[in-house]
């Protein structure tokens, strides 16, 4: 890894170009970015003799990373891509790092396309024309700026890779600084495109070129920046090499964080100071200190939109010592909602001190264990015992098709790995005590084998311990691939789900809810210090 260093020469009057005042991603947008520093205020919040520091970094991810991730695959047609990667021109002491390519692989393509091609309001943007103009033109609006144009001022010089990174402070005690890397057509187009997003701005930013890319630091930051990149890449490091490949395909858009050392930094103080810094986890950096690097990529397959990520070196993560496999896949066919999740009793168990600790120092001066053997006593239960009894080796939750809008309870049903007979037991006597006191548990249960089943009605839970085939169902194994092998799944069937909500979602909207077939989202802990999940979202 190579040193980073400022350049303590570059004049502050520096009149290179600067930044906009970002603009407030939509909900649609932000999903199509899921890591990315906070940006400032809209543009009423700010005086207008002078605008906030907005490093013009966060701008163009406003105006054009955000429009390119959403529509990658419907202008990156071209079947054959090339050039340096973005990583090629970032520090490798960078500590965070987003990246997005329209011009992906050729089997990416064509899997996007197939995906898009089912979203009505996609497909619309690619039959006409240019997708990106319609995105930045609107957000262009929002943003204020009627001298902007994307026609004149933005698609005659963008390229089809950006990224965005955070590098490490110039200096002890300041904030981390960002760089935006651009792929660019024409260096003096893109100069002057920069130099009116800019316009207005009092803190201008510096822009270098190198490579077929503008690189956007803070001023007087770009020779440290340059030379940074001349002593390492991003991509000549070993570790991020690794957690990349780990992920897999990088699709149309990927990133890095090496957590531990963005909270070194200081990345992450608590909101509310400063809107300009990067300021994003109210939990306080230290809570990271141990949660290593993360990776993930979004990409298309033919049959859905998928987000892949991988945890590596958290100290917190361990593996299982024994995983139960899930019995999810044999759940009734007709389930609309379903959780798994393996190893709780394990979880639990390793964890129970701390909780105790825990509730102890949110209640100075109480008798935690005294309070605690006395709650113990009331119910006949034994903590952490039979709590890990009752959540098992593998705890599955289901909710089977069903109108929740009628008015009629819901219904709904638990099956669980573990010692059944002592689960029913616990079950009996918490039932007991409920009629004891006047009140009831509205559900019935048994105890088959290893299996324990719960349910809120004799009907359902029938339906539960008679073997189900909702792994065979094409909506859940394209939602879930993995299911049998995951230790957490959780599956939502959205086509049995919208006709309890169709009916409250704009007109406008609705082609685009029945569009989507089902949501899926798995994972493992793989190794000491080492998880995988994945989220996909599956088009009908």
């Amino acid at each position: 890894m190579s040193s980073y260093e400022p350049d303590p020469a570059r004049p502050p009057g520096d009149s290179t170009p600067t930044e906009p005042t970002p603009v407030e991603p939509t909900p649609a947008e932000a999903a199509a970015a899921p890591v990315r520093p906070a940006v400032d205020p809209a543009p009423s919040e700010v005086a207008p003799a002078r605008r906030r520091r907005g490093p013009v970094i966060w701008g163009i991810v406003a105006l054009a990373v955000v429009a390119l991730a959403l529509t990658a695959a419907a202008f990156g047609m071209k079947l054959v891509g090339g050039g340096p990667q973005p990583d090629t021109l970032v520090p490798s002491t960078a500590l965070a790092y987003l990246r997005v390519d329209t011009d992906p692989s050729i089997a990416q393509k064509v899997s996007a396309v197939r995906f898009l091609q089912k979203v009505p309001q996609v497909k619309g943007a690619l039959d006409s024309g240019d997708p990106r103009k319609r995105l930045v033109d609107s957000l262009i609006e929002r943003s204020g700026n009627k001298d902007l144009s994307y026609a004149r001022d933005i698609e005659p010089w963008l390229g089809d890779r950006l990224a965005v990174a955070v590098l490490p402070p110039r200096s002890a005690g300041a904030d981390p600084e960002p760089l935006v890397v651009v792929q660019v057509k024409d260096e003096a187009k893109a100069r002057a495109g920069i130099a009116k997003l800019s316009a207005g701005d009092t803190d201008k930013p510096e822009v270098t070129f190198k490579d077929g890319y503008a690189l956007l630091t803070s001023a007087g930051n770009g020779k440290a920046v340059t030379d940074a990149i001349a002593k390492g890449t991003l991509a000549d490091s070993s570790t991020y090499a690794g957690d990349v490949a780990a992920v897999g395909d990088q699709g149309i858009a990927s990133g890095w964080l090496d957590l531990a050392a963005l909270a070194k930094a200081g990345a992450f103080k608590e909101v509310g100071g400063d809107p300009t810094k990067l300021s994003v986890n109210p939990f306080g950096s230290g809570d990271l200190k141990g949660a290593g690097r993360a990776a993930f990529a979004l990409r298309f397959d033919a049959d859905a939109v998928e987000l892949v990520g991988v945890s590596r070196g958290a100290t917190a993560v361990k593996k299982p010592a024994t995983t139960a496999g899930s019995t999810i896949t044999r759940l009734p066919a007709d389930t609309a909602v379903a959780l798994s999740v393996s190893g709780l009793d394990q979880v639990i168990g390793q964890a129970w001190d701390g909780i105790l600790k825990g509730i102890g120092a949110q209640s100075p001066g109480e008798d935690v264990n005294g309070e605690l053997k006395a709650m113990e006593s009331q119910l006949g239960i034994s903590l952490p015992g039979d709590l890990q009894t009752l959540l098992g080796r593998n705890l599955v939750l289901a909710v089977p098709d069903q109108d929740f809008a009628s008015g009629d309870d819901p219904q709904f049903g638990a099956r669980v790995t573990t010692d059944a007979a002592k689960a029913d037991a616990v079950v009996t006597r918490l039932e007991h005590l409920a009629i004891q006191t006047g009140g009831e548990l509205p559900i019935v249960h048994q105890a088959k084998g290893d299996q324990f089943y719960l349910a809120s009605s004799r009907d359902y839970l029938g339906k539960l311990t008679a073997d189900g085939t909702l792994g065979d169902s094409e909506a859940f194994t394209a939602a879930v691939p993995d299911a049998k092998d995951a230790q957490y799944v959780l599956f939502a069937d959205l086509d049995r789900l919208e006709k309890s909500y169709l009916d409250q979602v704009p007109a406008q909207d609705r082609d685009l809810v029945k569009a989507l077939r089902a949501v899926g989202a798995s994972g493992s802990v793989t190794g000491n210090g080492e998880a995988r999940f994945t989220l996909r979202v599956v088009g009908n």
